[in-house]
């Protein structure tokens, strides 16, 4: 199979991203997932016909969410998934953003970071929205965390 056009950049320039700077271990595999996906390094498996009319070995997919060849099929799945539990009722986003000096605590330290923020998003916005004398509405949320 034709490498898509992602694969391709990712093929030609990684290594001397690779060199110019250090890449932490979550961006390399994601980095080798991208430009093996499809190719022998990711193994293979053979699509056969039961009667034994035909046999094919085809490349397997590396599967992993940033690659833009098997990751894109998997994120239209993922929002169709959400769109289904859209609430029909009149609600609103809030969307909490960190500041940027807090990242790099983030890249060390993913769980528990994420598990702090989230509970400190949930105890702010009860507070404040909960609170009769500001809004006293009925919370409910839905955390997505992006980096």
């Amino acid at each position: 199979m034709k490498p898509g056009i992602v694969q391709k950049i990712f093929n030609d320039h990684y290594s001397a991203l690779n060199a110019a700077r250090r890449l932490d271990r979550r961006s390399r595999w994601a980095a080798w997932n991208i430009r093996t996906c499809r190719t022998s390094a990711q193994g293979y498996h053979i699509d056969a016909c039961p009667n034994g009319h035909y046999q094919i070995l085809l490349n397997n997919s590396c599967r992993h969410r940033a690659c833009p060849l098997c990751g894109a099929t998997e994120t239209e799945l993922w929002l169709e998934r959400q769109s289904a539990k859209e609430l029909r009722c009149p609600h609103h986003q809030v969307v909490i953003t960190s500041p940027a000096i807090l990242r790099e605590l983030w890249r060390w330290n993913r769980k528990a970071f994420t598990t702090q923020y989230f509970r400190a998003a949930w105890h702010t916005l009860r507070e404040l929205l909960g609170d009769k004398r500001r809004f006293g509405g009925l919370l409910g949320a839905i955390g997505v965390f992006q980096s």
